[in-house]
């Protein structure tokens, strides 16, 4: 596993020099801060979640079609019986193509939960093409069992997600998500395999509507509403309710060179086995 994780990060690292991309020039602290976001979600039946984001270019071409980038986030949340927070740091390398309408990524992160050490690895691949987004993530677990606070033990774990979104047509501000996901248990019986269905819209540069469905084997098995405000210095949607609620035509042509630096979507928090004590 070490192994093939030092293949990926030669790789990425190899793009930066291989592929017409040209180092970043220096950014202000403006430039910087327009880039990072402080996000609060809520929901009706847990607790809010916090995090702080930013997503940064580390190289990119003169014509914006390749770039290099980092995403850091760190998360304050609730998990089982306690507060705990979860750091992500990952990078990027996108590639803009077919006359600017289409995007092709590829990202490598490393997550941990502080408290406990708790860690995996992720790789995945992002398409963006007109008004469809395809996102793909493997994840492997690279923490052995670890004994909680409560006498628990838990355990990071392998899995993958599939997230495949759609724009709703004449509302390029609202997209519908499907998304499956799998991890594989180490003492359970049966993995964990579940999907869940969403539409997501951004109401305003800040605020953002969630409502979907969440299903698996196991437990879940509800309905869900999802309320996100985010203060950043400049927000990532390009559509929203407020400035195109109704478009004259039913898909929106993206040029994709101002998308590059879109956030890396994944499920950033660990996918864990818990036994309880």
């Amino acid at each position: 596993m070490k192994t093939t994780l030092k293949k990926i990060i030669s790789i990425l690292l190899l793009l930066c020099t291989v592929t017409s991309v040209q180092a970043e020039p220096d950014s202000s602290w403006d430039d910087w801060k327009m880039r990072t976001e402080f996000a609060i979600d809520a929901t009706f039946d847990k607790k809010p979640i916090y995090f702080l984001e930013t997503v940064q270019p580390l190289s990119r071409s003169n014509d914006r079609k390749k770039i290099v980038l980092t995403q850091f986030r760190v998360t304050d949340e609730d998990r089982f019986t306690e507060r705990r927070n979860t750091f992500n740091l990952g990078f990027g390398y996108r590639h803009v193509f077919a006359d600017d309408t289409a995007m092709l990524g590829l990202k490598l992160f490393y997550d941990t939960e502080g408290k406990y050490n708790i860690s995996r690895w992720s790789l995945g691949t992002d398409l963006s093409w007109k008004a469809i987004d395809l996102y793909a993530n493997q994840y492997h677990g690279l923490s052995d069992w670890t004994r909680t606070n409560d006498r628990a033990s838990e355990k990071s774990l392998d899995g993958y997600d599939i997230d495949l979104a759609a724009q709703i047509p004449f509302m390029p501000w609202v997209k519908a998500h499907m998304i499956y996901y799998h991890s594989n248990k180490e003492r359970a019986t049966e993995n964990t395999r579940g999907r869940k269905f969403s539409l997501e819209g951004a109401l305003s540069l800040n605020w953002t509507l969630e409502l979907g469905h969440n299903t698996d084997n196991f437990v879940a098995n509800d309905n869900f509403m999802l309320i996100r405000y985010r203060w950043a210095g400049i927000v990532r949607e390009h559509q929203n309710a407020v400035n195109n609620f109704w478009s004259t035509s039913a898909f929106e042509m993206r040029d994709m060179r101002d998308y590059t630096l879109e956030r890396l979507r994944r499920n950033n928090s660990i996918a864990v086995e818990r036994i309880e004590p």
